[in-house]
């Protein structure tokens, strides 16, 4: 059991490099095959986000927990300067 958790960290691999991990505790009666695939919502939502990032994904499963570790490029996204 435990007590529940949740955790998020950003962090910057170099100057054009981040990941974003996050991650929770899972319910001691919870299913093995329930975070096995990462076939819930959650899951699908993440993959896709990451997809359309170009990013990487990793999951883990420590005991008691699932995480996520999304690692991607950062582009510039500064608006471009006009002239009045």
């Amino acid at each position: 059991g435990g007590r529940p958790w949740l955790s998020a960290t950003f962090v910057t691999l170099g100057p054009q490099r981040a990941s974003l991990t996050v991650g929770n505790s899972v319910a001691p009666d919870c299913p093995e095959t329930a975070t096995e695939d990462g076939a819930g919502l959650g899951s699908q939502l993440v993959r896709a986000f990451a997809m359309q990032m170009g990013a990487e994904i990793v999951i883990d499963r420590p005991e008691g927990g699932y995480v996520v570790t999304a690692t991607f490029d950062v582009h510039d996204v500064a608006p471009k300067a006009m002239e009045y």
